[in-house]
């Protein structure tokens, strides 16, 4: 590979590193998370990336369901929200760790999209993001929210005051993935699931290239002989 090659070879590779990313995200209602069993609603389909209680602070992570779900949530703030308050609002899910999780919440006061919200992305993935967002106060039952991409996709609205999850669907076009928080009021999350559902394929010219260099290896060792 020339000098030429080599640089462009590089500066391609700065940007899959550096670029910021939103693609287009399907959304759809998940199950509901409070309430009896509420921690159940959360997905386990394909393979969890990571799992993320939103806190003012980085603190210990908190297991929900060590003898059924096992999920070990890592605890720090989201990137893009900047209050933090504990609702003290009854869940009743059964499960203590994920009572806390729903009941402390991060929140925003303008719609806005954050770039990179989610890093670390595998290119040609499929990924399931589970979003938590619930404010049980009095307070909040006509506080309307939604996510978005970035790019006009964007979730039905929902109500602060209730319990359905919402789940966006991407395959992802680089290292990160922009979220767009839109509301009437406050936007809160208390906590995300990014699940990978399906690998990214090899594209026909790679499996020519792993082909080849298979070939060449079973050349060299019939040489040796």
């Amino acid at each position: 590979m020339n000098t030429s090659m080599r640089a462009a070879v590089a500066a391609l590779g700065l940007v899959s590193v550096t670029a910021v990313s939103a693609a287009d995200i399907s959304w759809a209602l998940g199950p509901g998370f409070v309430g009896p069993a509420g921690h159940l609603g959360i997905l386990t389909n394909g393979t969890l990336v990571e799992a993320v209680d939103t806190s003012e602070l980085a603190l210990s992570p908190v297991t929900v369901d060590p003898s059924g779900l096992n999920i070990s949530f890592e605890r720090r703030p989201a990137p893009g929200l900047n209050g933090y308050y504990r609702t003290n609002q009854p869940v009743g899910s059964g499960d203590a760790i994920w009572d806390e999780i729903v009941t402390t919440t991060q929140w925003r006061g303008t719609d806005g999209t954050v770039d990179g919200f989610l890093t670390g992305l595998t290119v040609g993935s499929t990924y399931q993001l589970q979003l938590f967002a619930t404010d049980l106060r009095d307070c909040c039952s006509a506080r309307q929210q939604r996510f978005a991409d970035g790019n006009g996709n964007a979730s039905d609205w929902i109500s602060q005051n209730g319990s359905a999850s919402v789940v966006g669907t991407f395959i992802a076009d680089a290292g990160s993935q922009a979220l767009r928080f839109e509301g009437n009021e406050s936007r809160v999350l208390d906590a995300w699931v990014l699940r990978e559902i399906a690998a990214p394929v090899p594209e026909p010219g790679t499996w020519l290239l792993w082909g080849l260099g298979l070939a060449g290896l079973t050349a060299a060792r019939y040489q040796r002989r």
